[in-house]
Formats: structure tokens, C-alpha cells, sequence
């Protein structure tokens, strides 16, 4: 009797274990690509301002190497290609003949482009040596892009216009874009305007929404070309969980929290690439998705972790910058400079 009932018990459970196989390869997937690793190639450690660590502030990059805005003191550090020291700018001071805080900034001709405060951008060469003051309307804190003519693209959810395009007077040339608005909640269109934007080989602007999973392609006059919602990529499914879920124990911040959907964003290759924290904000930023942009379509693509030495935990990136054959990473977790090759 017991070894008919254990017989017949082991025939049941093979058997469940079959079916659920079964319906697990038959089940509609939901998960995307696989992520694929990237490991370092090579890191630079960063020099520390005594038991301080170094914050980094923003990162861009350009045909001759990669360069970083730190605070405490307020400089920017340049690295060639292969992360050998390649400028130091000194930002000690007040005033507009030097900058005592480097948030976002952008590089074109070996001009420098730093948001200095809420209501400026300045403007330096690689030797530190003041250029000019742009003063900005209603700029939202985000990637700005510069064009060939050196004018300014830069967002503006407080203003006109979403995006506004200035030149280095300050005088608006033109303001274009379209609005993201939440019909029950109109106050938040400050907040969920707000947009990362780039400049392709062709001159279209790529806009990011920070908060909302969108992009956007506009051409030189302001004419939208192509959008895509990025909401239901199930690599953010996490984020938009965690962001409704303290709307609903925090109802009265529905109205001002801002939940950035990704760390940071960079483009190049026509491409965008997004760095992000699987499964939600609070955790490690150490993925990377890389979305593919053209005038007709917006294509997300293969998502990649970053690594170093094998390890798959650990790498918490705060910054990260792309040109051509290279990605640029600045790790939290060992105050280091990191080099991946092109995802």
C-alpha cells in the first residue's frame, strides 16, 4: 500500500511539474530582451577633497575625451580617450568671471557651457577664461543642447513654450513643443515637462521627458516628427509601480513629488542611452538602454549592466557619458572613472 501510494505520488508530481513547463514556455513574455553584461575596461580613481568624497555633478564627452563637473571645490576635469589627465578648470570665485557651481553643461568647439545658477548659463574655454552669460527664461534643471550657431536649446516647463531656443544674447529665436499635461492633475505641468534634450547629426532635437517614459523628435523648426511611450517597457514597469504606490500613501504629493524615470541619459550614434535602476528608483543605477532614433521611428533595444572585474552587484553609476566607440560611467560605489567599450 506505501509504495503504491509513493509511486503514484511521484507519477502526480512529475506530472504537475510537466504542465507548469508547459504553460511557462506558452505564456506570453513580458520581460524583454536579456540584459547583457558591459565590464570596465579601465578606471581612473578620482581625487578626493580630504574625508569628502568627490560629487559629480554631470558628465559630457567629446571627440577628444570625457569631462566631469565636480563641487567642493567647483571644477571640471578633463580626461582623454584612454582617462589620462587633459584640462583641469578651476572654478574658484564669484561672479561671472568664474563659477562656483558646475550643474549641467554641455561642450561644442572647445567652448564649455555650465549651468551655473538657476538663471544663467556661462560660458568658458579650455583655458577657464570667461566667454559670456546667457540669462535663461524659466529653464528647468536638465540637459541642454547646444547647435553649429551656438544657440541654446533648453527646456522650459515654467515657460511660453516647452522648449525654447536661445542665442548667446539670450534672445529667443524661436520656442516650439508640445505640452504633457495630466487633465486631473493641471498643476503638475511643471513637473512633468521637464526634458532632456539632444541634437542628431541632422540637427533634429531628441527630447527625453524625465518624468513621463517619452521621446520626442523635432526637426530645425520645431515641427514634431516622431513619439514614443516608453511606459510599458517592462524594464520600467518597477518605476511607475513604486512612483503610484507612494502617490497613494502620500496623496498630497501627488501635486509636487518628482520621480525621475532615469539617472541619467546621453546620446550619440543616434542612439539614446538611458541609465536607469531596475525594478524601480532606490536601487543600484547600473542599466543601461539603448534606444535606437532616427526622423521616423524611436526603437528601444538591447539593455545592458554595467560591470567591473565580473562583479554583479556593486556598480551604482551617478553620471554617464557616450561618444562613438565608448561609454563613460562614474561610479558611486569606488569614487571611480570608468570606461566601457560601446554598448
Amino acid at each position: 500500500m506505501d509504495t503504491w501510494f509513493n509511486t503514484s505520488q511521484k507519477k502526480h508530481i512529475w506530472l504537475w511539474l510537466l504542465l507548469t513547463l508547459l504553460c511557462a514556455c506558452s505564456a506570453p513574455q513580458t520581460q524583454g530582451p536579456p540584459v547583457v553584461s558591459l565590464e570596465t575596461l579601465f578606471k581612473v580613481d578620482l581625487p578626493q577633497d580630504g574625508p569628502i568624497r568627490t560629487t559629480v555633478l554631470d558628465m559630457v564627452a567629446d571627440d577628444q575625451g570625457v569631462y566631469l563637473s565636480k563641487s567642493k571645490p567647483a571644477e571640471i576635469l578633463g580626461f582623454d580617450r584612454q582617462l589620462a589627465p587633459l584640462l583641469r578648470l578651476d572654478g574658484f570665485g564669484k561672479g561671472t568671471e568664474h563659477f562656483e557651481w558646475v550643474g549641467n553643461m554641455a561642450v561644442r568647439d572647445d567652448l564649455f557651457f555650465i549651468w551655473e545658477s538657476p538663471d544663467a548659463i556661462e560660458v568658458y574655454d579650455r583655458q577657464a577664461s570667461f566667454v559670456q552669460q546667457v540669462l535663461l527664461p524659466a529653464f528647468g534643471a536638465s540637459r541642454f543642447a547646444v547647435d553649429a550657431q551656438m544657440w541654446l536649446y533648453i527646456s522650459t516647463p515654467s515657460g511660453v513654450n516647452p522648449i525654447e531656443v536661445l542665442d548667446l544674447n539670450g534672445e529667443s529665436q524661436r520656442g516650439f513643443g508640445q505640452w504633457i499635461d495630466n487633465p486631473q492633475y493641471p498643476q503638475r505641468r511643471r513637473f512633468d515637462n521637464k526634458r532632456h534634450l539632444f541634437l542628431d547629426d541632422s540637427g533634429n532635437l531628441v527630447c527625453l521627458s524625465i518624468t513621463e517614459a517619452q521621446v520626442e523628435v523635432y526637426n530645425a523648426d520645431g515641427q514634431l516628427l516622431v513619439r514614443r511611450e516608453l511606459a510599458d517597457n517592462p524594464y520600467f514597469v518597477g518605476y511607475f509601480r513604486e512612483r503610484e504606490d507612494f502617490y497613494e500613501k502620500h496623496p498630497k504629493k501627488r501635486l509636487t513629488a518628482v520621480f525621475h524615470l532615469v539617472v541619467d541619459a546621453a546620446f550619440a550614434n543616434n542612439q539614446l542611452y538611458l541609465l536607469y535602476a531596475n525594478n524601480g528608483p532606490g536601487r543600484p543605477a547600473n542599466h543601461v538602454m539603448v534606444v535606437a532614433v532616427s526622423d521616423k521611428q524611436i526603437e528601444p533595444g538591447s539593455v545592458f549592466q554595467l560591470r567591473q572585474e565580473g562583479e554583479s552587484v556593486g556598480f551604482n553609476a551617478a553620471r554617464m557619458a557616450v561618444w562613438k566607440d565608448r561609454l563613460y560611467a562614474f561610479n558611486l560605489s569606488d569614487n571611480g572613472l570608468h570606461r566601457f567599450p560601446k554598448p
